[in-house]
């Protein structure tokens, strides 16, 4: 008897998944797109997968994975995401390719390959680098089955943490995506000090350590828009990308001066008796964030290993483990880096709050 899926979960999307995990590969699957303006589903990305190389430069990989042939409809679809999310590559994974699907696919630029082939592309480069495997945790059905749940579970409680999860997918701005996913992740926590439900406590758990990956990966983004800067220039640069996230600089700094004659005002006539704390136009955040973005430029060659190690412990808590970012490292040097990294992003997540908990509590 065949057990019937919670969801209409592929088999093959996680396999693919895996295999670009084996690969040195920051990956995710099953990956759901809702234009918030909609709140319907609009599409949605099988496989994403993305590596850093020892320049911060991305290689950023879409993937849509059949488990019969490939069909010439799908390569416009992914024709569309690789124009959208530019510069990226587009594949087709299926279990067969036909000649006139191939053929297509070479003119659109996207690379369709068979399941066979992509497991001898993975068996070959895995020669070549034995360490990749070594860090590399793979998912199950069961694993992603809990990720749908968990999300369930928090668009009861607060949807509006589900759909701007889902809403960011589509955001290609590293700074307004790094910026709404501080928001969130201020929210959760929030919620989870608010909340007494095991089950939404468990959810958020998973989301907040979700929020912080997809954080770090955003902050990889941000490094790499700066490298080209020195070290003075960072700060100031990163100032003037979040000035103009949401309203522009110029609008922001009309409403701070009008906000500051009016302080000025009430300060005045109260005589000093009302105090109103200061306007902050950009996120307080935002030089804790230039000091992970120089941290990250300076270690460049080795980031993509950092970003993994801290997927890998997330990923073993989704399957209910527990392991310190320590077991993953390969060297002490490698574990005092992660670390130090780590401890930068949560104090830009928490803002300021006190943080109650370590890394290896967090992750």
């Amino acid at each position: 008897m065949i057990e019937k899926r919670k969801y209409e979960v592929s088999e093959k999307e996680i396999e693919v998944a895996n295999l670009f995990s084996r690969l040195g590969y920051f990956t995710r699957c099953h990956i759901q797109i809702f234009p918030i303006e909609f709140k319907t589903q609009a599409s949605d990305i099988d496989v994403f997968a993305t590596r850093f190389d020892s320049h911060l430069s991305p290689e950023m990989d879409l993937i849509e994975v059949k488990e019969g042939y490939g069909k010439v409809t799908e390569l416009f679809q992914l024709l569309g995401f690789k124009t959208y999310f530019h510069p990226s590559q587009a594949y087709l994974v299926a279990k067969d390719v036909m000649e006139t699907t191939l053929q297509i696919s070479k003119k659109l630029g996207v690379q369709a390959v068979t399941f066979d082939r992509l497991r001898e592309i993975v068996e070959r480069d895995l020669k070549l680098a034995e360490e990749r495997k070594r860090i590399s945790v793979d998912l199950t059905y069961a694993d992603i089955e809990r990720v749908i749940d968990y999300l369930s579970i928090i668009k009861r409680s607060q949807d509006e943490l589900f759909w701007r999860y889902h809403y960011l997918w589509l955001e290609v701005d590293p700074y307004e995506k790094f910026y709404h996913l501080q928001s969130l992740f201020a929210r959760s926590l929030d919620l989870e000090n608010r909340t007494k439900n095991e089950q939404l406590s468990k959810a958020l758990e998973w989301y907040k350590q979700e929020l912080f990956c997809l954080s770090l990966f955003g902050a990889i983004l941000i490094a790499y828009d700066c490298i080209g800067l020195n070290q003075d220039q960072v700060l100031r640069f990163i100032e003037d990308r979040f000035y103009n996230v949401g309203t522009s600089k110029e609008g922001k700094q009309k409403v701070k001066k009008g906000i500051e004659t009016l302080v000025e005002q009430i300060d005045k006539l109260s005589k000093g008796m009302i105090k109103v704390a200061p306007v902050e136009v950009i996120p307080s955040y935002v030089k804790d964030l230039a000091i992970l973005v120089k941290f990250l430029i300076k270690n460049a060659p080795f980031v993509q290993s950092y970003l993994l190690v801290d997927d890998n412990v997330q990923k073993t808590n989704l399957k209910g483990g527990s392991k310190s970012f320590k077991e993953f490292t390969t060297l002490e040097i490698q574990a005092k880096r992660v670390e130090e990294m780590n401890g930068i992003l949560l104090k830009i997540l928490y803002e300021g709050k006190p943080i109650s908990i370590t890394f290896n509590d967090f992750i």
